[in-house]
């Protein structure tokens, strides 16, 4: 399936670059894109319409992918021609840089979509829950100075949410919510490569909240207390961890989520594969279920895409998919213990 990238800007649809990337990831949600052009080769009104700050819909062959803004242009006139590049971001960009304002900075008893609606009301951005059973806040505090992706990204893991970027806007959504038939590597992986490292992993989490209840002779709030082991760890590495936790549910799931997040962030596995489309027709999106049977490296298992790159050039269309365990972004179950060395099952 051969496709296209195209800019949708002023009422025109631009097309004709030269080379191009489209990212999306679950590690930052707000989606990005960098195309480059020779102006003369661009199809639907030129490059003078191209400039920072501009609204524009990025779309392949015609289907939108997501609204947002160009951050950066530039352009570079060589003899006979001048090229060109682009960077932008999806609407959710702005809240990436954006601190948190809002009349309240204590909120009592609100939902997360409650809390995501009034840091994101000024922005223009929709926003959708897919979760079920998501227990509302208690008390949440907002913390001066960050932006308003830090507070929903803090929120939504004390919850065990993703956050994805649906077109420009903002889903809450249950970890492994898709999948796919395609297999990986199968036919169409033309390379991969693997990382793993112990940077930022450890094999115990403390996680400290503050409960609803006062001390009755300090008249302080009483502190929650949990600690988790990550197995896959073999020498002592402890790490504490505060947490906005009013129960000793809440304090659980956030360590349990905290060591299964960064185990996932330690094992990743990189596929690069032909097109830009699953078995179904679909564009690869993160939160993506996808079996792996990648014998020369021991793996047999169910991944989670965490991250997907669509490259464009003059000869091939391409998508990049980081992958890890699903069990990395799941707040409930243990991320499978696994010694260095041991295969990686489902």
């Amino acid at each position: 399936m051969t496709s296209q990238l195209q800019l949708k800007v002023s009422g025109r649809t631009v097309a004709g670059f030269e080379k191009g990337e489209v990212t999306a990831s679950m590690d930052r949600f707000a989606s990005t894109f960098s195309l480059e052009y020779f102006a003369d080769k661009l199809e639907g009104g030129g490059s003078a319409i191209l400039e920072a700050g501009e609204p524009v819909e990025l779309a392949v062959d015609g289907e939108p992918i997501f609204g947002g803004h160009i951050e950066d242009d530039e352009d570079d006139d060589e003899p006979g021609r001048t090229k060109g590049k682009l960077i932008g971001t999806s609407k959710l960009g702005d809240i990436v840089e954006c601190s948190t304002f809002s009349e309240s900075q204590v909120f009592r008893d609100i939902s997360l979509i409650d809390l995501a609606t009034e840091l994101t009301k000024d922005y223009g951005i929709a926003i959708f829950d897919e979760t079920e059973g998501i227990d509302p806040f208690g008390r949440w505090k907002l913390t001066e100075g960050t932006t308003i992706a830090v507070e929903l990204q803090k929120a939504a893991k004390a919850r065990g949410v993703v956050l994805l970027d649906q077109a420009g806007d903002l889903v809450l959504a249950n970890a492994g919510a898709g999948e796919t038939r395609t297999r990986l590597p199968g036919t169409i992986a033309t390379s991969s490569k693997r990382t793993r490292s112990w940077k930022g992993r450890f094999s115990e989490y403390v996680v400290k909240g503050k409960g609803r209840r006062r001390d009755e002779d300090t008249g302080n709030l009483t502190t929650i207390r949990e600690v988790v082991t990550d197995e896959g760890v073999d020498r002592l590495r402890r790490m504490v961890v505060p947490a906005n936790g009013e129960s000793v549910a809440a304090v659980r799931r956030r360590a349990f989520l905290e060591r299964n997040q960064r185990a996932g962030r330690s094992e990743r596995i990189v596929y690069r594969v032909r097109g830009w489309h699953t078995e179904e027709g679909d564009i690869w999106r993160p939160n993506t279920r996808v079996k792996v049977e990648d014998e020369r490296r021991g793996i047999d298992a169910v991944l989670l895409v965490v991250r997907t790159t669509l490259k464009h050039g003059i000869s091939e269309h391409r998508t990049e998919l980081e992958l890890t365990r699903p069990e990395a972004f799941d707040a409930v179950v243990d991320y499978p213990a696994r010694r260095r060395g041991t295969r990686w099952q489902d």
